[in-house]
């Protein structure tokens, strides 16, 4: 399961135990994202030892909503 657990504008922070040593997760993660946000996702992190992926988007091609609608 994929928590948000910190919401700004431009940027989306997740905690997810699963993403620890979980590459395929992680890019399954990715693809959901990029056809969901399309070039408004401007960056996406993940810290495989916190479990956790921080996205950063352009808050003028897409909203916080639409983005979270890919999880």
């Amino acid at each position: 399961m994929i928590q948000l657990i910190h919401r700004v504008p431009g940027r989306l922070r997740f905690k997810a135990d699963k993403l620890r040593g979980d590459p395929a997760l992680v890019d399954q993660l990715r693809a959901m994202v990029t056809a969901t946000g399309g070039d408004a996702v401007v960056r996406m992190e993940v810290n495989p030892r916190a479990g956790s992926l921080t996205l950063w988007y352009d808050c003028r091609r897409a909203s916080a909503d639409d983005l979270l609608a890919a999880f």
